[in-house]
């Protein structure tokens, strides 16, 4: 699971695919693919699925491609995973 991911991609993968059962069990299109479609890393669902708070994989670079789309809050992970 999720905390004992070995790198990245294993974390993405995870990510990935509980976004998707959550989506089936749901009824509603995953986030990125609404709203994050063309981002390259993985974006997760954290609030009620409107876009309004998500977890995205990336760089310090990537916060642009967030900041370009009005997501001027941007937390790091170091800065809320206890």
């Amino acid at each position: 699971m999720l905390v004992s991911c070995k790198d990245l991609i294993e974390f993405e993968n995870i990510l990935h695919e509980h976004e998707q059962l959550i989506s089936r069990l749901i009824g509603l299109e995953p986030v990125q693919k609404v709203l994050f479609n063309d981002y390259t890393g993985v974006v997760k669902s954290l609030g009620g699925w409107g876009g309004d708070f998500v977890l995205a994989t990336g760089d310090e670079a990537k916060q642009e491609y967030f900041k370009k789309k009005g997501y001027d809050v941007i937390y790091k992970w170091k800065d809320i995973v206890l």
